[in-house]
């Protein structure tokens, strides 16, 4: 294959991951933006106003100090290249610490938004009492250690399904619990070349990841939240990095 038929492949699969990070976000924005609107409705000494803002508060304060320790791990000078087993080792704990750090943090406060939204989030206490009670916080979620994997599935139970199905908890388990073997100095996960894998489930786990923070971060400052100057930072932060 010449030099120029190879630039053609990679123009496509370029623009392949542009078009599917527009559909990701495009999606996420419509479901998320029902809940939105109610919250917006309420009046700002409400209930379900103040549980928003506290979490919101909460949350942007992890996903600041979480992103900034990732941003110093993609390093375009220090990401060893996926054709090496090196590369695909390094992209699969890179995908794992997204999904655990940012992704996480996400993903708590969206369960919060759906619980400003009036959606009990029911937790079973271990060592208090009553022994279940509602969350009310991100700290509530935290304190008793609730599994991604049931905070994922109340999402998906919601209708906030697209950031549930970017956050791919099986490939995070699978590199977790080093669900995968090497051959012919290869990574494999389910049968399949972990860079094949990845290249989707990095991308949509990136562009879904940073969409649903900033549409966050832009409702908090549409209703009065955090200063409009502070999201324009992050805005221009999130783009650079």
């Amino acid at each position: 294959m010449s030099e120029k038929d190879t630039e053609e492949l990679i123009k496509q699969a370029e623009k392949l991951l542009d078009e599917r990070r527009a559909q990701i976000q495009e999606k996420i924005g419509s479901e998320l933006n029902p809940f939105l609107e109610s919250i917006q409705a309420a009046a700002k000494k409400s209930r379900e106003f103040s549980i928003f803002k506290e979490a919101f508060l909460d949350f942007r304060n992890k996903y600041e100090s979480k992103q900034k320790i990732l941003e110093s791990l993609i390093s375009p000078e220090g990401i060893p290249s996926m054709t090496s087993r090196l590369g695909e080792f390094y992209a699969l704990f890179l995908y794992l610490g997204t999904v655990e750090s940012v992704g996480n943090a996400v993903v708590d406060i969206l369960v919060m938004f759906l619980v400003a939204n009036g959606i009990d989030f029911h937790i079973e206490c271990q060592h208090r009492t009553p022994r279940i009670k509602h969350a009310t916080s991100i700290r509530d979620l935290e304190e008793e250690r609730i599994p991604l994997a049931t905070k994922l599935n109340f999402l998906r139970d919601n209708g906030i399904c697209e950031v549930a199905r970017i956050m791919d908890s099986q490939l995070r388990n699978d590199i977790a619990h080093l669900n995968f073997h090497v051959k012919e100095n290869r990574m494999y996960i389910r049968n399949k070349s972990a860079a094949e894998v990845l290249l989707l489930s990095v991308n949509d786990l990136f562009a879904g990841i940073s969409y649903a923070a900033g549409f966050l971060h832009g409702s908090a400052e549409r209703m009065g939240i955090v200063a409009k100057q502070e999201i324009e930072e992050k805005g221009s932060h999130e783009q650079n990095s």
